[in-house]
């Protein structure tokens, strides 16, 4: 994308963080016969990934404790506008939820003339997950920690090819952020539609490197396929415990986690927003949840709305800077 299509949808970002602070004003349809009826939850992505299974373990506890009826309705496709925008314009009625990723705070970045405002068209609810990334590279490569990476990376100027899932991805943004704190130049992106059209590439040496989930990548770092280097959080995680942070392993402050959260559409009841978000809490803090979680190599996390709305915007400020910044 060039430097001027990110700029005019700098524009739109920059709206929400001034307009996020203060959100839509909400229905006041008081909750003692909610839910009659069952509930959409909308994943933007196809079944399978980190949103799928995070919406499918909470609805599923949720409809359990409730009573009550979810329908979880994967829609992908359009960089994940055409599901969010499913929500965007349904009833305000707490019938219809959107199972966010990231996505939702690059998107004004990315994608120009968006049918839905994403400042004005949903109201934050709690954020669901974490998703720590891990740097892998082809085995067959001589890099076998992240210092021979950035050595390789100077000393061979474009010859290191990284994959990525598209603009604003977080495989995509997590790359440009290692590349400016490492001050490294000409590396070479390679955009795929997913993480599993890239793998095979990466494996057989035509990609030389990736940042992506671990959940996608763990099967091919534990059959020796692809070596990982790095994790990308602030600390390590149990799924590898002696895999160290890039933090640690000489880019010191880089963190980068994909995330996931729950939309409802702008102008649902409060009342349904801090029943959801209760829910969420008391199901997603569960050890069972906490555990299932950890295995996929996701990491449960919940917020209060608030909370949620803020992270959304510092997370919207934070990759405008990266995006907008000259690619070296």
């Amino acid at each position: 994308m060039k430097r001027s299509e990110f700029l005019r949808s700098g524009v739109l970002a920059a709206g929400w963080l001034g307009g996020l602070s203060a959100l839509p004003a909400m229905a006041t349809t008081p909750t003692a016969t909610w839910p009659s009826s069952p509930i959409r939850l909308i994943v933007p992505t196809a079944p399978g990934g980190p949103s799928d299974l995070v919406a499918r373990t909470w609805s599923q506890a949720v409809s359990t404790d409730w009573n009550a009826v979810f329908i979880v309705d994967n829609r992908p496709g359009g960089n994940q506008v055409i599901g969010t925008r499913a929500v965007a314009t349904a009833a305000p009625d707490g019938y219809t939820l959107l199972q966010a990723a990231s996505s939702m705070a690059t998107m004004p970045l990315v994608v120009e003339n968006l049918p839905f405002d994403v400042n004005k068209d949903f109201i934050a609810v709690s954020q669901t997950h974490l998703t720590p990334l891990v740097v892998v590279v082809n085995a067959k490569l001589p890099i076998k920690n992240m210092v021979d990476l950035i050595r390789y990376a100077k000393e061979q100027p474009g010859k290191l090819s990284f994959a990525h899932t598209g603009d604003g991805s977080s495989q995509q943004l997590a790359l440009r952020l290692l590349a400016q704190k490492a001050g490294l130049s000409q590396l070479l992106e390679v955009p795929y539609k997913g993480s599993s059209q890239a793998h095979p590439d990466l494996i057989d040496g035509r990609i030389s490197a990736m940042i992506d989930p671990v959940s996608a990548v763990a099967p091919h770092i534990k059959s020796g396929a692809l070596r990982a280097l790095a994790v990308t959080t602030a600390s390590r995680i149990p799924a590898f415990p002696d895999l160290p942070t890039v933090a640690e392993s000489g880019v010191p402050g880089y963190e980068v986690s994909s995330w996931g959260g729950v939309f409802a559409p702008a102008g649902t009841s409060r009342d349904v927003v801090n029943r959801i978000q209760q829910a969420l809490r008391k199901t997603l803090e569960s050890p069972e949840t906490t555990k299932k979680f950890s295995d996929w190599g996701l990491i449960a996390k919940t917020s209060t709305p608030a909370e949620f709305d803020g992270f959304v915007k510092s997370e919207v400020s934070r990759w405008r800077a990266v995006m907008l910044a000259p690619k070296t």
